[in-house]
């Protein structure tokens, strides 16, 4: 997204994914149910080596659509299954992320880009359903939900 280039096929993404958890694997001991710090420091700043990011908690609907509106990326942890998504398998993943790329005003939706499922490219989120499964994790894997906290990764060109 940063540098403008395309990601290619569906088995080039995989490859990625897969080096990307190989990476932290190998240098981390761990790469299921990254938290946002560890998703910044680990993958964003440590594999993909980019620093223009930024982890902000304690956020706002409002915090969420100034970022949009900016241009720039947001990553949101959240509890899948309070998305209710009808594409995840049910109940959905308790520890997930998804993609914010855009708010529509006037359905009140965020448009995200959600990896839990093939039909994820613009998907539209309630913003308070969305909002309201917004909560950071602990990494590794299927710990026990910390309490909740809000949390968005910023990425920025």
């Amino acid at each position: 997204w940063w540098t403008n280039e395309e990601v290619g096929d569906n088995q080039e993404a995989r490859q990625e994914i897969v080096a990307a958890s190989d990476y932290e694997l190998a240098n981390y001991g761990v790469f299921l149910d990254t938290s946002s710090q560890d998703t910044v420091n680990w993958i964003l700043k440590g594999y993909f080596n980019y620093q223009n990011v930024e982890l902000l908690y304690d956020i706002s609907k409002e915090d969420i659509k100034k970022e949009i509106l900016n241009g720039h990326l947001v990553i949101v942890p959240v509890n899948g299954q309070l998305l209710k998504n009808p594409y995840y398998t049910q109940p959905g993943p308790e520890r997930h992320k998804v993609v914010i790329i855009g708010y529509d005003p006037d359905n009140k939706e965020f448009i995200t880009n959600d990896p839990g499922t093939r039909r994820g490219e613009q998907y539209h989120y309630p913003e308070q359903t969305l909002f309201n499964a917004i909560h950071d994790y602990l990494t590794g894997n299927d710990l026990p939900l910390p309490p909740k906290r809000t949390a968005m990764i910023v990425v920025k060109k």
